[in-house]
């Protein structure tokens, strides 16, 4: 019997080739799309579970109150990981990161490069975290001070084919690192990248005194973090705390694999995920496949009616109903392995593509992923039963009495309401994706388009290296503006956007005690900078050189005024900044600018002019047009200030769009990821308007034959599907709604999703549907009626 049912199965194939494709088409992608979604959440899971201890393995990250202000960040001073471990038993091994914020000069012979990946760390690195060395023996190569062990490539991308061990390298022209080690390949499945870490012991002590690195223990077996962090508290503000309850100090120990999905401290190592994403793609995975199930169950039940003959001569000759479930479910899964293999094939093909698209290394190794093994399975499982268990209860229940009288035809021809559902649900997922995709779209253009309080348009960034530069500020200022395409040129501490942002400093404003102080953000510029970035000024002034006293003078944003009380008096009061050892009166007052990113509301900060010797970068504001000429012009005078750091340079609307590079990263895979829901679901369609005009074709030629018009056809075998849209839209709207307006609430300036997105979503699917049923409609309608009804 089984080898009859795969005759029977493969003959159906065969002689509905147009149905048979559009299933196993519509399966295909669905479970493509599924697999890929599935990857992508299977390989944000996997971060930093590799490593062999990552279960014992964890961050200490701080809740530090400073006068009221809470800021969580994972960078802890460099004295607390030892004395930690020193008084908890529960610490096996303590390492330290230390790393520059700013890119360092790196150099090997002629071969230099700007790196920010360089860090220096605690010899117990090679323990706690398994990064096995190819070259190099790990006892022994972070013992010395000034050694360096490479990533693999690092290591090629300086020595090529050489032996990098025993080989020297320069970091920013002033130290020396021996080569002591080059690591295996790394996975690229961490919170954090590096491309070299040197011994700790080659920082001066000062600096390992009183830096502020990221800190990691690794407890032993037995103990419990919980129990461990409760205790921490109370040892580290009896230890380094000042008795200020207002100053007090509430650590966090984070799971090494928590990190990536679910830390959003201030001045991560690099941005992170969210959990959030892979929850929602986990959905729209799932939600592909259903379309795809669905879309097999419309076109099984719709073509019941040609199987109906079939089952009646199997059940008079004695088949029972148990026997046609298994058949009819053979089918589906017979189906389900073709639509499964071809979906594999298109993984492979498309994979490179995507991790191009999501910025991953994703390698399928078949043999060695159990858990996609079991992902295989079970998604030819789902597919089979979900796809083929109504149809097959469907078609087992018929009556061979009926079936041979043609009343079971005629009323599996008819309407069904399992199948108006599944259209209904179809759709429902449809025109939720659409209005998704258009919300996301909406707010990645609010982003780019929008003002941030200053210009961002034709800003080159230059950074500067060393002091050499800063000295020479004026100087480069002079010479600079006598292009006529350089409108200004400013220095600064840093830039809007950058990562991380302005210092966090305690303000004291007039008529308050330095205990009391407000901590906020800090923007060291000089005299040109409000005027270059085009910050407006409402109350007040800028800065000037015409006033001797604006060396020490501050600007505050509207903001910063609000939160001393300030909103209508500000200009003259007096602001002191102890850390800075800086007190001045307030001679402007700008409007508020967005400092940091769009998801973050608009944050006090006081903005005040440097010495030289404190910026680290220079902005040059240019002309639209002749921006290649620029910019070698910049590269020319570049050396003749700076002989030991080559020029680099990035255009500030660059780097404000780097700070979203997540939200447009997901987006773009969203939409890719709703066209192909919205083909699956179109290609379903199609093939349940192909079956319907045919079941309606003897219908449709007697109407032509009494005068009925091309168009009046068209709307009759139209209409119902028109009416089931219509009435999805009743359900993908509250649903929609509910779902975008909890991911704007991320962003604290963000569009407002009002109901001509929905409608437009509705238009769109309406439109989809109308085009989809409308040719095979077009194409019964304008059929001869004589090829039809000859016959009868």
């Amino acid at each position: 019997m089984v080898e009859n049912y795969l005759k029977i199965a493969f003959r159906n194939f065969r002689k509905h080739k147009a149905y048979s494709a559009i299933n196993i088409a519509g399966l295909a992608i669905g479970i493509a799309c599924c697999l890929l979604m599935l990857l992508y959440v299977q390989d944000e899971l996997s971060y930093d579970r590799y490593h062999e201890n990552s279960e014992r393995v964890v961050r200490l990250a701080n809740d530090f109150n400073f006068q009221g202000t809470v800021n969580a960040s994972p960078i802890i001073h460099s004295t607390w990981g030892p004395a930690i471990a020193a008084e908890f038993p529960e610490v096996e091994q303590v390492v330290r990161f230390k790393r520059h914020w700013t890119p360092r000069l790196i150099r090997y012979e002629n071969r230099q490069f700007y790196e920010e990946k360089f860090l220096w760390v605690d010899p117990a690195v090679l323990s706690v975290f398994s990064w096995p060395l190819a070259k190099g023996n790990p006892e022994t190569a972070l013992a010395e001070p000034n050694s360096v062990i490479l990533t693999a490539e690092t290591a090629q991308k300086y020595f090529g084919d050489e032996n990098p061990l025993g080989k020297v390298i320069n970091f920013h022209n002033r130290k020396d690192y021996k080569v002591s080690g080059v690591f295996e390949p790394i996975p690229t499945q961490a919170h954090f990248k590096f491309g070299f870490i040197a011994s700790w012991s080659s920082l001066d002590e000062n600096t390992a005194n009183n830096s502020w690195p990221y800190t990691y223990f690794m407890l032993h077996p037995d103990a419990n973090a919980a129990q461990l962090q409760a205790k921490l508290p109370e040892f580290l503000n009896n230890r380094f705390g000042d008795g200020d309850q207002l100053n007090s100090y509430n650590p966090q120990l984070q799971r090494l694999a928590d990190i990536h999905l679910h830390s959003h401290l201030l001045y991560e190592m690099e941005p992170n995920s969210d959990i959030t994403y892979v929850y929602i793609f986990s959905i729209v995975a799932l939600l592909i496949l259903g379309i795809a199930c669905f879309n097999f169950m419309n076109l099984a039940t719709a073509r019941s009616a040609n199987r109906a003959p079939e089952v009646g001569m199997r059940k008079v000759l004695g088949a029972h109903r148990f026997q046609l479930i298994r058949q009819f479910l053979g089918e589906s899964f017979i189906f389900a392995i073709f639509s499964l293999m071809l979906a594999v094939a298109a993984v492979e093909l498309l994979l490179p593509l995507f991790n191009t698209l999501t910025e991953k290394a994703i390698d399928i190794q078949y043999l060695h992923n159990v858990p996609l093994l079991l992902g295989l399975f079970a998604i030819m499982m789902v597919v089979g039963l979900l796809a083929g268990s109504y149809p097959a209860m469907f078609l087992s229940r018929f009556q061979p009495v009926a079936v041979l009288k043609g009343a079971s035809k005629n009323s599996a021809a008819g309407r069904s309401p399992l199948r108006n559902a599944l259209v209904i649900l179809q759709f429902s997922i449809t025109i939720f994706l659409i209005i998704a995709t258009l919300t996301i779209d909406s707010q990645m253009t609010f982003i780019r388009e929008t003002r941030l309080g200053f210009d961002r348009d034709q800003v080159i960034v230059v950074p500067t290296r060393s002091t050499q530069v800063r000295q020479q500020m004026e100087t480069i200022k002079t010479n600079l503006l006598q292009h006529p395409n350089i409108t200004n040129v400013s220095f600064a501490t840093n830039m809007p956007g950058e990562i991380p942002s302005m210092p966090i400093m305690p303000v004291v404003p007039e008529g308050t005690r330095q205990e009391d102080a407000k901590t906020l953000s800090t923007f060291v510029v000089d005299h040109d900078f409000i005027e270059t970035l085009g910050i407006e000024i409402i109350a007040g002034r800028g800065f000037s050189r015409d006033f001797a006293g604006d060396t020490a003078a501050f600007i505050l944003n509207e903001a910063a005024a609000a939160s001393f009380g300030w909103q209508e008096d500000a200009i003259g009061k007096i602001v002191e900044i102890p850390g800075f050892q800086r007190k001045g009166e307030v001679v402007g007052v700008a409007k508020d600018f967005n400092f940091i990113t769009l998801h973050s509301k608009v944050e006090p900060v006081v903005i005040h002019v440097g010495q030289p010797s404190w910026f680290s970068v220079f902005a040059v504001k240019v002309l639209p047009h002749q921006v290649p000429e620029t910019i070698q012009f910049l590269s020319e005078k570049w050396a003749n200030y700076e002989e030991n750091h080559p020029f680099t340079y990035s255009f500030l609307q660059d780097d404000l769009g780097k700070l979203y590079k997540s939200e447009v990263k997901i987006g773009q895979l969203f939409s890719y990821f709703s066209f192909l829901a919205i083909f699956v679901g179109c290609l379903g369609l199609f093939g349940l308007a192909s079956f319907t005009a045919e079941q309606r074709r003897r219908e449709i030629g007697i109407r032509k034959v009494l005068g009925a018009s091309v168009s009046g056809l068209v709307k009759l075998l139209s209409k119902d599907f028109v009416v089931l849209v219509g009435i999805a839209n009743i359900f993908a709207w509250p649903l929609a709604w509910f779902a975008v307006h909890r991911w704007l609430a991320d962003f604290a300036f963000r569009v407002d999703v009002g109901p001509g997105i929905f409608v437009a979503a509705g238009l769109l699917a309406l439109f989809i549907a109308i085009l989809t049923v409308g040719y095979q409609a077009v194409k019964a309608a304008v059929s001869n009626p004589v090829d039809v009804l000859k016959y009868e």
